[in-house]
């Protein structure tokens, strides 16, 4: 009888493990993805804190995504207003287009009233700043009264002390 050697697990094995999608990390640096997979090892996660600031920096210089990722190309960014017309409110922004995503500018923000319709923003409005933000490199905008940090979201935390009691 012959014997093989079992076989190391595949990368895709130990990223489906922790939860992130294979997709993801086209999109993501080598460092960010060591660290997205130490924190998620860890039982931890980004928990985001704060509030809004109403500075406005969010929506005149944001990043899109688009299909698996923050877009790139202005080809990625004419396919989206193709499929989702409520985006042809963004204009990329053309200075600084040195680095790896496209920023985009929103034309219903007033420098001085805010958005022009506020109640029918976009979802990527009303969930700034998203998770994927630090993963994949982005950084928070000076002024925004957001802030990433490490920790054990609450949910998990819950879920730990309900264990321990219904164990009792």
């Amino acid at each position: 009888m012959i014997m093989k050697k079992p076989r190391p697990p595949s990368s895709t094995g130990i990223l489906r493990k922790i939860g992130l999608p294979i997709h993801a990390i086209a999109h993501i640096s080598i460092v960010s993805l060591i660290h997205s997979m130490w924190l998620r090892l860890s039982g931890r996660d980004y928990i985001i804190t704060g509030e809004c600031s109403m500075c406005g920096c969010c929506c005149q210089r944001i990043n899109l995504k688009y299909r698996r990722g923050w877009i790139r190309r202005e080809s990625q960014f004419h396919e989206l207003i193709e499929q989702i017309p409520e985006y042809s409110r963004f204009s990329v922004l053309p200075e600084e287009q040195t680095g790896t995503y496209l920023n985009f500018s929103c034309s219903w923000y007033d420098p001085q009233y805010g958005c022009s319709d506020y109640d029918n923003r976009l979802d990527i409005c009303r969930n700034y700043p998203g998770k994927s933000l630090p993963v994949q490199g982005g950084k928070l905008l000076p002024g925004c009264g957001y802030r990433f940090k490490e920790g054990i979201p609450f949910d998990r935390r819950l879920a730990k002390e309900m264990k321990k009691i219904q164990r009792k």
